[in-house]
């Protein structure tokens, strides 16, 4: 009995010893996993790109219903929260690139549904908004606005036209924060609209336009208590600012 208690013992020591290792290794993989389906959607959108003269595929969301929503010709169609099947992924202008649902899902993103809790959602991921985007945020406030736009950056359908960062800097897919994705549109300008998940290991995944895939290490953990805070000291926001379009 003495001897099978220090077996158990010993196992439970190394049970204690492992399981932190596992659960990091299963985090890597799922962060890789991550990056291999964004790596899909950035060459799906640079294959649209060729097939379109140099355009980027159109992102255009507008309120519905009360709700933000990505509609006809955009990349995906609806809103993330609240989409039940996969028809507004397989309807998007990018599905005959990139045609698994799948791919537009990251492993790590265990958000459900709103009102659905046992539903898991179908996409974690948007793209930068001064790529082409254009909504309206709430009632009469369009975007792109040339009174609201901050002036240091510039909204771009093509990637021949940009002159700073080049297309190795300015990111298109992103991990998108289960509270603020709704449409296929990211907004950031000099303050926060959508905040990044950070769901690998305090990071986020992200496509860049010359085709690239990196996860970036956040300085603090991006959250509802503070990713909507202005960006005074913000290395993050900053981080990311640095790499959308400029004049």
């Amino acid at each position: 009995m003495i001897e099978l208690l220090a077996v158990i013992a010993i196992i439970a020591i190394l049970a204690a010893l492992l399981l932190p290792t596992l659960a990091k290794a299963k985090a890597r993989s799922k962060s890789t996993y991550c990056l291999n389906t964004l790596k899909q959607l950035q060459l799906g959108w640079k294959q649209y790109e060729t097939e379109n003269n140099g355009s980027f595929p159109v992102n255009t969301s507008r309120v519905v219903a009360g709700l933000l929503e990505s509609i006809s010709n955009s990349w995906v169609l609806g809103n993330a929260q609240y989409d039940a099947d996969a028809t507004n992924i397989t309807s998007g202008s990018l599905y005959p690139e990139v045609n698994s649902p799948s791919v537009y899902h990251c492993p790590a993103d265990q958000a459900t549904l709103k009102g659905k809790a046992s539903v898991p959602r179908l996409r974690s991921y948007s793209v930068e908004g001064w790529l082409g985007a254009n909504f309206n945020y709430n009632d009469g406030w369009f975007w792109p606005n040339p009174l609201t736009v901050p002036p240091t950056y510039m909204f771009k359908t093509r990637e021949s036209t940009l002159t700073q960062p080049g297309p190795a800097d300015v990111f298109v897919f992103i991990d998108d924060d289960e509270q603020t994705i709704d449409d296929g549109i990211f907004v950031i300008g000099d303050v926060w609209y959508d905040c990044p998940a950070d769901r690998h290991s305090q990071g986020a995944n992200l496509t860049f336009l010359d085709g690239h895939v990196e996860r970036h290490q956040w300085r603090k953990s991006r959250d509802a208590s503070n990713w909507h805070r202005p960006t005074a000291s913000d290395t993050d926001h900053d981080w990311l600012a640095a790499h959308l379009p400029m004049k």
